[in-house]
């Protein structure tokens, strides 16, 4: 299968346009079957995995839905395989 990589990492602020955006609700942006532990999860169950520690969509890393003050042009981290999948 092809791929593609970008010249440069996906910074927080780029990310957070497209949780801004709804990225996180849009179902048209996730493409593939959720699995976890050799399991199928439903639409529901996968979004409640992609949240940060307060609850809010979006990468692990982040808290409130938002990333670290000053940290604009960082490199996101904190997503899966599947979120950065549906970010593509």
């Amino acid at each position: 299968d092809d791929f593609f990589i970008g010249k440069y990492e996906v910074t927080n602020r780029e990310y957070k346009r497209f949780v801004d955006a709804g990225g996180y609700r849009n179902r048209e942006y996730w493409r593939h079957p959720f699995v976890k532990d050799g399991e199928e999860l439903t639409w529901d169950e996968a979004m409640r995995e992609f949240v940060d520690p307060s609850g809010q969509p979006g990468p692990s890393t982040w808290m409130g839905g938002d990333y670290p003050a000053g940290r604009d042009e960082y490199p996101v981290s904190g997503v899966s395989w599947y979120e950065a999948a549906a970010y593509a």
